[in-house]
């Protein structure tokens, strides 16, 4: 009986810096590789599998880098783009540029903040500049506004709950605009999102406070 694969992780599925290092990366890919039985493949099919697996950002790059008729023609390519160390300069620019998209998920963006302030050498301040990042380029201009006025020792972990908490009630807002007349579930889940305020001060002990919000985290529909 043959154990499932777990899939090969897409290089440059979007126009940021890569999620994992070229290196690293490529040592899956040639891992890869062989576990699907491929390593003795054609140059061709080693070629295409390897194009494939950039996605659509890294095939978009690739196609700058010049002409790689062989796989190791592209390796070499590849590398010599991917794997040229960047001054910290040039990654504090990537990382200062980089913008919440337009119905991108706050999870997703959060995490890809914390990918790209990893390779800046922030060190103490990487929690604060990933804050200030996403209080400046966050769609949400409700998040931004809470946070504009939030106190200087304000948490990037209470910034990422309030931002989850208002992704939540504009689901759900959308959802009672949707429903005719709105149901009762979706109407106490509004009233809920609208008593909760993770900058606000409690009004009841901290623990019990946390556990009340996971407790409306738990009935959220799943996205």
């Amino acid at each position: 009986m043959e154990l499932p694969l777990v899939p090969l992780p897409p290089f440059l599925p979007l126009p940021s810096e890569p999620p994992v290092p070229w290196p690293r990366w490529y040592e899956s890919f040639k891992t890869f590789i062989g576990a699907v039985g491929l390593a003795d493949a054609s140059d061709a099919r080693l070629r295409a599998m390897l194009l494939h697996s950039l996605s659509s950002e890294g095939q978009r790059v690739f196609g700058t880098l010049g002409l790689a008729p062989k796989f190791d023609d592209c390796v070499a390519l590849l590398s010599g783009h991917f794997a040229t160390p960047q001054s910290v300069i040039v990654r504090r620019i990537v990382f200062r540029q980089r913008k919440q998209r337009p119905g991108e998920s706050i999870h997703h963006y959060v995490a890809d903040l914390r990918c790209l302030a990893s390779l800046c050498k922030f060190g103490t301040l990487e929690e604060e500049m990933i804050r200030d990042q996403l209080a400046e380029h966050t769609t949400n201009p409700r998040l931004r506004e809470k946070l504009f006025i939030s106190p200087d020792d304000t948490t990037l972990s209470r910034t990422v709950e309030l931002a989850f908490q208002l992704e939540s009630a504009a689901q759900l807002s959308s959802q009672l605009a949707a429903s005719d007349p709105p149901s009762p579930r979706l109407a106490a889940l509004a009233q809920t999102v609208a008593k909760t305020n993770p900058l606000s001060e409690p009004s009841s002990p901290p623990d019990e406070g946390r556990r009340g919000f996971c407790r409306f985290l738990s009935i959220l529909p799943e996205r």
